[in-house]
């Protein structure tokens, strides 16, 4: 699994757009990667990826005026009509306190083959940090 940070510190850039994406080659690969690291000054090394075999899923929430915001992809399911995405944003709830700084949670997976996306379900979810 290919993943990006969680949440992101205000002094980064990550993704700040909403992103969802079907990445099919290097080129497209390195540049949003790039882009979700924008801003670390050692971003860790482009994971490789088989592009002949494989494409990249990537969700991406986009600024959030908080720390706390997560997203993850839960399961790709491909069948003869494309790809359907299913996923899971949560966010702060009751008692999560309101964090300093800014975050732009973001996942990435690969996936076999490069059937288009026909789908992308993304439930959200408010996640309670106390009582």
């Amino acid at each position: 699994m290919i993943t990006g940070p969680g949440a992101r510190s205000a002094l980064l850039a990550a993704l700040v757009n909403p992103t969802l994406a079907v990445v099919a080659d290097r080129a497209t690969w390195r540049a949003l990667w790039t882009q979700d690291w924008e801003g670390v000054q050692q971003p860790p090394t482009l994971p490789p990826v088989d592009f002949v075999l494989n494409s990249v899923r990537v969700v991406g929430l986009g600024r959030r005026g908080a720390m706390g915001y997560s997203v993850a992809i839960d399961s790709v399911v491909i069948d003869a009509n494309g790809a359907v995405l299913f996923g899971t944003e949560s966010d702060p709830g009751t008692g999560c306190g309101a964090s300093m700084g800014t975050s732009a949670p973001v996942h990435m997976v690969p996936a076999p083959g490069h059937p288009p996306a026909s789908e992308w379900r993304i439930a959200t979810v408010r996640r309670d940090c106390g009582p």
